[in-house]
């Protein structure tokens, strides 16, 4: 019999059910929450994830709430289920009875769970755990089996269908293997050890999936309110009361705390060196939750750090940020982000971390600094660092003739304007002779320079390209008295000096009501337009769309261009996404918003996603950069004599981002 596809199909369930909640889509729009779950978890559980009951919507609402009672996505969610459902039988009639029978239950199997509310948990007993074992293959063996965990899946009034269908899968299992009623029966894990296998049981309405010794029990209890379980744990609800909703989606626990305790059960007590070095030793835990406030979908998220910003944690070192950090910044935006980022804390804390664990490692990171301060002809904290604040804008203005990341414009906050002054014109010194180059190909020339114009009062330097057709940009960059720009093209600093000029409205006084800034020290803020993307983006929907819709149906697949929504099935329940990050003196706190999943998530990640399309072949660092020789370092010594290397380098990152 087929066991090993069997276990498959259990992986592809559940890795279906818990793909979509790890990212937040569990529970949208949310249902009831079931409050019996948080039980189930044991009350050191390292790991807790939660969603509600998947609800239907509701008709002319706002946003996502609108958006899954909307008749034409429905109509199109049950056309896709129907493509699949026509072609899993098509293909597994040609199948024996195993491959039949997942094709029969599998799908509408994975369609019910999606819609229930359910949980998983994870824990260690680290009683049994041999301390300071290391990381040997009998210490790895004990913490498996000191882990327990569990997935609980509320039925409701489809337990009976889901225990039908499981009875079914469950009964490809050797006849030997096989239990009545999914009373505790046991699912081979294939290649494991004696003894880890998974079990599954049905427990009145409830279906629980448990590994380790006593995870079932263990839930059991907790459906039964013989144990609190993760309820009775003050942390956990302390954590979690920050990350309330009136209506929430999911809920995750990430207990880092007991994590670090457990790595040093089995590594042994020089753990804790290490864990105070990266400054994590005064971390808590990690707790994150969806919900539905007015239709839009939030995300709050907690890390409790002790308010401390040592080590690792430096990386949330920078200066809180003001509206007057985003006075430069043009009001129709379509696109801000913004993020404060304390250079010289990060420096120092690398320095103590690479020096505590390699002092070999430390004197060449000394050596390769020094080595770059010589190239450059500055002192890395004293010229460059003194420089600049911690602030760094990326912007794209409508008026400037941007759509989202066509005018893209990035800037870093002068703290110095003088040293700032001798630190532009080094590095423009070490540009100009980096990509200066020219050659002739019979008539044809092909030239690279860098050139400056002067323009309302100040000077904006670009590099100018003649004979390469491949590269669609010019980048420009200017220095003002506030800040230092840079731009894939010198009309977007052109436009950028137009509209600080005539002193227009900026985006700081869009702050409280598109993009709020919460109490504490904000250190990254973002705000996008995303509603506006997906009606530019959804022009092309049904075009793409048919070209898509062609070639699944050459394959066999019964759904055509009809079934995808119009704009205005879609378009009305968007709204605009944006995100805050916060340092206090407890954590760092965040919060996101968006109109549906798709719109917050994926709108934000445009800009990087465009970022590493635009430099598919330089996207690792040059091999002169990878492997340092003790000689020198990224630069060559003389810069007059020697700029091949560097030039080939620049020039070859300017034609990546066209390529």
């Amino acid at each position: 019999m087929m066991v090993g596809p069997t276990f498959l199909m259990f992986g592809m369930m559940f890795g279906t059910l818990f793909g979509s909640g790890a990212v937040g889509t569990m529970g949208l729009p949310p249902g009831p929450r079931d409050a019996k779950l948080i039980s189930t978890a044991s009350p050191d559980a390292l790991l807790y994830l939660e969603w509600s009951e998947r609800s239907t919507g509701k008709a002319g609402a706002k946003g996502i709430d609108g958006l899954a009672a909307d008749p034409e996505l429905r109509q199109f969610i049950a056309d896709v289920y129907k493509a699949i459902i026509t072609t899993v039988e098509r293909e597994t009639a040609r199948g024996g009875p195993e491959e039949r029978t997942l094709g029969k239950n599998i799908p509408p199997l994975v369609k019910i769970l999606l819609n229930r509310p359910g949980c998983l948990s994870a824990s260690i007993d680290t009683k049994d755990l041999k301390a300071g074992g290391g990381p040997g293959f009998a210490a790895w063996l004990g913490l498996i089996a000191a882990t327990k965990a569990t997935i609980v899946i509320n039925g409701g009034k489809e337990a009976d269908a889901i225990a039908k269908h499981v009875t079914e899968l469950v009964n490809l299992l050797p006849a030997e293997k096989r239990k009545k009623d999914l009373n505790r029966q046991p699912i081979p894990i294939p290649d494991a050890p004696p003894g880890l296998e998974l079990v599954v049981h049905r427990h009145k309405d409830y279906f629980i999936v448990g590994f380790g010794n006593g995870a079932v029990d263990q839930a059991i209890a907790g459906l039964d309110g013989k144990s609190k379980g993760l309820a009775g744990n003050a942390a956990f609800t302390a954590a979690a009361k920050r990350v309330s909703f009136d209506r929430p989606a999911n809920l995750l626990w990430i207990n880092t705390k007991g994590i670090i305790g457990t790595v040093a059960a089995v590594m042994g007590p020089d753990v804790g060196k290490f864990v105070k070095l990266f400054g994590l030793d005064s971390t808590d835990a990690i707790v994150s939750a969806t919900g539905v406030v007015d239709g839009n979908i939030r995300t709050k998220s907690y890390f409790g750090t002790g308010g401390k910003t040592s080590g690792l944690l430096a990386l949330f070192a920078g200066r809180g940020m003001k509206p007057a950090d985003f006075a430069h910044v043009p009001a129709d935006s379509d696109l801000v982000l913004g993020v404060s980022f304390n250079a010289k804390a990060v420096l120092s804390a690398a320095r103590q971390i690479v020096g505590a664990i390699d002092a070999g490692a430390a004197a060449d990171l000394e050596r390769y600094l020094k080595q770059f301060e010589m190239e450059l002809g500055l002192k890395l904290e004293d010229d460059l660092l003194a420089a600049f604040g911690d602030v760094w804008v990326l912007h794209d203005s409508k008026s400037a003739g941007g759509i989202f990341i066509t005018s893209l414009v990035a800037s870093v906050e002068v703290k110095d304007h003088k040293k700032a002054g001798d630190v532009f014109t080094k590095i423009r010194d070490v540009i100009e002779v980096a990509v200066s180059t020219e050659r002739r190909f019979g008539r044809r020339l092909r030239s690279y320079k860098l050139k400056s114009k002067p323009f309302l009062g100040e000077r904006i330097y670009y590099i100018n390209i003649i004979g390469d057709d491949d590269i669609p940009f010019a980048p420009a960059f200017c220095l003002t008295k506030s800040h230092l720009l840079a731009a894939p093209h010198p009309q977007a600093l052109k436009a950028h000096l137009r509209f600080l000029k005539d002193k227009g409205k900026t985006f700081g006084d869009r702050l409280g009501n598109d993009l709020p800034l919460p109490k504490g020290d904000v250190i990254a803020a973002s705000f996008f337009e995303s509603k506006r993307l997906l009606e530019v983006v959804y022009a092309l929907v049904p075009y793409l769309g048919q070209i898509a819709m062609s070639e699944i149906q050459s394959h066999g697949v019964e759904i055509d261009i009809f079934s995808i929504p119009s704009a205005r099935g879609i378009l009305p329940y968007m709204s605009n996404s944006y995100s805050t990050t916060v340092r206090t003196d407890q954590g760092i706190f965040s919060e996101s918003q968006s109109g549906v999943p798709a719109a917050g998530g994926a709108a934000m990640l445009v800009v990087p996603a465009m970022l590493f399309w635009a430099t598919p072949r330089y996207a690792r660092p040059p091999r002169a950069i990878r492997a340092v020789p003790k000689g020198g370092f990224i630069l060559p010594r003389d810069l007059k004599t020697k700029p091949t290397a560097l030039r080939r380098r620049t020039q070859g990152f300017v034609k990546s981002l066209g390529s």
